[in-house]
């Protein structure tokens, strides 16, 4: 279990329904740069550790940006081999504190919760050399 705390130490875990189901939620590389791939991290888990399989139909999410003006409806999809984990895929494009809105039902116990997300940097940040 410590091995997989310290991959996500920047993921955010919250107990749901009556503290039936840990939900983690974060980017799937950090940290987070504009313009690049990234994708949501989510991963579900029972009190005691073992993975929640075969949620993905249950679950939505939507992005919001860090002025909380846009969204976009994330499509989830259990990640190959790793059961209990879920991903989706977007580009960032703006600097900032982006939110993700997780809701539906794990196994028939119903949540709707708002994560924010780590600070994303503009990826010039770490571009070299420099471009005007």
């Amino acid at each position: 279990m410590g091995l997989f705390i310290a991959n996500v130490v920047a993921h955010e875990s919250r107990l749901v329904g009556d503290n039936e189901y840990y939900v983690t939620v974060g980017y799937s590389t950090e940290p987070a740069y504009t313009d690049v791939l990234n994708g949501l991290d989510l991963f579900l888990r029972t009190p005691d550790g073992e993975w929640v399989p075969f949620q993905e139909e249950n679950l939505s999410a939507e992005l919001i940006s860090p002025d909380g003006n846009a969204k976009m409806d994330l499509s989830i999809r259990a990640r190959y081999g790793e059961p209990g984990q879920y991903t989706a895929d977007f580009v960032l494009t703006e600097p900032g504190v982006y939110s993700v809105r997780i809701w539906g039902e794990i196994n028939g116990v119903s949540f709707d919760e708002t994560y924010e997300l780590d600070e994303v940097t503009p990826l010039s940040a770490i571009m070299f050399p420099a471009r005007d």
